[in-house]
């Protein structure tokens, strides 16, 4: 849907509650675009909702952020000048400054987008000064600091944005979001949400990057007093030994079941406290992403009340250990509440070596339908693919899946836990992205034909393998959907057979990306052949080619070895 920027006649005007329903839905599909043309139309327009709805979703405008820094830099500076522009605008309508209350139409504030506003680099000559001019010059706080010849003035930025913060909070009654910028040394939160939570009465998120501040009795005791809308926490990070009893306390005092969302990013000390606490939101919490060390994984063993869950997210932080072998009552635990959580949809387990020994049961278990599931590790903690042909099996049951990262120890070979895993993966009839990282180092074109005549709806893969030749490109040229694929196992394809692959590509491939990550030196493709496969991609579909050997080709593989 798409609105041109054209001179609106009034001679019969549609009804205000008519455009607000066409800009919520404009601003509900992302299109900034349209919202603006219709904003700056006409002032019957900008005050229908064309504005209110263009704010109201400015956290995710494309204007944030600076945009993309592969453009040049002529662009990437008027990129920024708007990104000022837009938080400019914000705080000259807090003290009734603009044509209309800008502030007042804000559900997010995002302190985050703030400060890396200000310490962007190109945010400086005449875009500084004209973002801190005129009444906006109080924001600009600046430190004394002694250099050797001279005092030198610089930007103070954490107490700029607080001080941007508390006049935004002051005049932005409709608040739903706060997110705290990402700083070292330093939260801002900590030291204004004292002042800032009666403001805050409609407040459903917050984004905290140092949790200690909710570790505050104080802090705490006023986001229940003043912000009882709370039900979405996330938190980065929590350096503190009582962390997790200070976590749970707060998560013990908010009104039960009205959590809905929880994640932490990074290490916070999460233990079994504050796996019990969240159990007191057992009937609302639907989202839960927890990075645990090890003393928090038994508590994993203790949430069977957390059953509405939606989307779950485990990281282990520690070097992962055997459930099985270690605790074997943790894993019995884990795979009684899983097997109860019927709305499960998301499934990502990261670092958990026990991960198919938790995911086999409950992934057989009846009722248990995932749409994306993704068991990745680092090396050192994948699991071993030929020792789980359990949970192979299991997830060739997950029929309705539309998204599977697996990331495996293949080796040593065995093929028929290889074979295993590719039937299982080829029941997936709904699959649109697929990626087997390490997973299908050994799987040959035999695997890659059935993976092509069997999931038919793919849009993205990443696959491994060994020796794929151009049979392979035969059979996933008929993927009428597919938008990106990465060879990220030894090939030997020919020019002639990507040739003939691209031929056969159709409008539902339009912007097809191919990386070919390992070729082989044997036949590898020359630089006249790679441009013409390039060439001949993006005049096809729009398309994008990269090529890369298995190694140097001037670096002999014994040398290359020495090196590492």
């Amino acid at each position: 849907m798409s609105v041109e920027a054209e001179t609106v006649t009034t001679d019969v005007r549609l009804p205000p509650d008519v455009w607000q329903l066409l800009f919520d839905e404009l601003a509900s599909r992302g299109d900034f675009s349209s919202l603006y043309s219709c904003a700056v139309t006409s002032k019957y327009l900008a005050g229908s909702g064309a504005l209110a709805n263009l704010y109201r979703a400015s956290h995710n405008a494309p204007v944030k952020s600076g945009g993309n820094e592969a453009l040049p830099l002529q662009d990437q500076e008027q990129a920024v000048q708007r990104w000022s522009i837009l938080w400019r605008s914000i705080l000259l309508s807090c003290t009734g400054e603009t044509l209309f209350p800008y502030c007042h139409y804000l559900r997010v504030l995002d302190l985050r987008d703030v400060y890396n506003l200000l310490d962007d680099d190109k945010f400086r000559g005449r875009i500084y000064q004209n973002f801190f001019s005129g009444s906006l010059a109080r924001f600009n706080i600046t430190s004394q600091t002694r250099g050797k010849a001279r005092a030198l003035k610089s930007s103070n930025m954490r107490q700029t944005v607080a001080a941007i913060g508390d006049a935004i909070v002051k005049a932005a009654p409709m608040l739903e979001g706060l997110t705290e910028p990402i700083l070292n040394e330093h939260n801002i939160l900590s030291g204004t949400l004292p002042r800032w939570a009666p403001d805050l009465g409609r407040l459903r998120s917050l984004e905290l990057w140092d949790g200690k501040t909710l570790g505050d009795e104080t802090i705490q005791e006023l986001l229940h007093k003043h912000c009882p809308h709370l039900d979405r926490i996330n938190i980065y990070q929590w350096i503190d030994d009582d962390s997790d009893s200070q976590l749970a306390r707060f998560l013990n005092r908010m009104p039960k079941n009205t959590l809905q969302y929880f994640e932490n990013n990074g290490e916070c000390g999460i233990g079994i406290e504050t796996c019990q606490a969240l159990n007191t939101h057992g009937a609302s919490l639907k989202y839960l992403g927890l990075a645990l060390p090890a003393k928090g994984i038994e508590g994993l063993g203790m949430m069977q009340n957390c059953t509405m869950i939606e989307t779950l997210k485990l990281t282990e932080t520690q070097p992962s250990h055997d459930l099985k072998e270690m605790q074997k009552d943790t894993l019995d635990g884990m795979i009684d509440w899983l097997r109860q959580c019927t709305n499960l949809r998301e499934v990502n387990l990261i670092d958990f070596v026990s991960a198919p020994d938790i995911l086999a049961p409950v992934l057989s278990e009846e009722g248990i339908d995932l749409e994306d599931l993704q068991v990745t590790a680092k090396d050192d903690y994948m699991y071993v693919l030929r020792e789980h042909q359990a949970f192979h099996a299991a997830i060739g049951l997950q029929t309705k899946l539309q998204s599977l990262f697996l990331k495996a120890d293949p080796d040593p070979l065995e093929p028929t836990a290889r074979n295993q895993l590719c039937d299982a993966v080829c029941e997936l009839t709904d699959l649109r992205h697929l990626h087997l990282m390490r997973t299908s180092d050994y799987f040959q074109d035999d695997q890659l034909q059935l993976l092509g005549e069997n999931l038919l709806k793919l849009e993205d893969l990443f696959i491994g393998g060994w020796l794929l030749s151009d049979s392979t490109l035969n059979t996933l040229s008929y993927l009428e959907n597919l938008r990106s694929i990465t060879f990220n196992g030894l090939s030997v394809f020919t020019a002639n057979g990507l040739l003939d692959f691209i031929d056969r590509l159709g409008p539902g491939n339009r912007g097809l990306a191919i990386s070919i990550d390992m070729a082989s030196l044997d036949g590898a493709l020359s630089s006249e052949e790679q441009d013409l496969v390039r060439d001949t991609l993006a005049t096809k579909v729009q398309g994008r080619f990269e090529y890369q050997l298995v190694r140097d080709p001037d670096v002999s593989e014994f040398e290359e070895s020495d090196s590492d």
